[in-house]
């Protein structure tokens, strides 16, 4: 995967830290399935893309009653608003990009305030960006380990196994690993590291 480093404050991952990076990438560097529609991936957290933003029927069904939109501004069919959804969807929308130096997690403390307030409240909420793979994956990804208390290699094998496929942004796999060491959740994941990347 060549040289690793973390951008956030231009410092580079620790050697222990790669590992983790290393483990993620390799679990989902392949398509398990294509995703069929919008993804359950926790009782009060959906994960899609821009389609499954639209189809306001489908959202009905399933009982979507937040939604967040990573790529608010600028992207073809993406600009859904909070005038599309009416008064029967908070909506909480921001611009973001799919680029490996991109600060994905200066969204988090937001998105996961509005996700938490969706779950108090009884209600489910649906993040999204074009494809439902790198910034609404990654942000969700991150969720999933504060709400579960798990480590980001579980947290991603989690997600990736009920999505098909997630993070092939390197850069973002780079940040939940950070995140992680923030959050002190990256021990949960210790003995996880697959054996070809070192356990020690």
């Amino acid at each position: 995967m060549g040289s690793v480093h973390s951008l956030q404050g231009n410092e580079p991952l620790k050697k222990e830290e790669v590992k983790y990076v290393k483990t993620i990438a390799y679990y989902v560097q392949d398509l398990k399935h294509l995703p069929r529609g919008m993804t359950k991936v926790l009782d009060h957290l959906y994960l899609g893309n821009w389609q499954d933003a639209t189809d306001v029927e489908k959202l009905r069904e399933v009982g979507i009653t937040h939604i967040i939109n990573t790529v608010d501004e600028g992207e073809k069919n993406t600009s859904t608003k909070k005038d599309f959804y009416g008064p029967d969807i908070e909506y909480m929308g921001f611009n973001s990009q799919d680029d490996e130096h991109y600060e994905i997690m200066k969204h988090f403390e937001d998105v996961h305030k509005f996700i938490e307030n969706a779950k108090a409240s009884g209600g489910k909420c649906l993040i999204h960006c074009m494809a439902g793979i790198n910034r609404s994956g990654c942000l969700a990804t991150a969720h999933v380990m504060l709400d579960q208390n798990i480590g980001p290699i579980t947290a991603a094998r989690f997600v990736y196994e009920k999505r098909g496929v997630l993070l092939s942004n390197n850069g973002f796999i780079e940040r939940l690993v950070k995140f992680a060491v923030d959050r002190d959740l990256l021990y949960f994941d210790k003995d996880n590291i697959l054996p070809l990347y070192g356990n020690h």
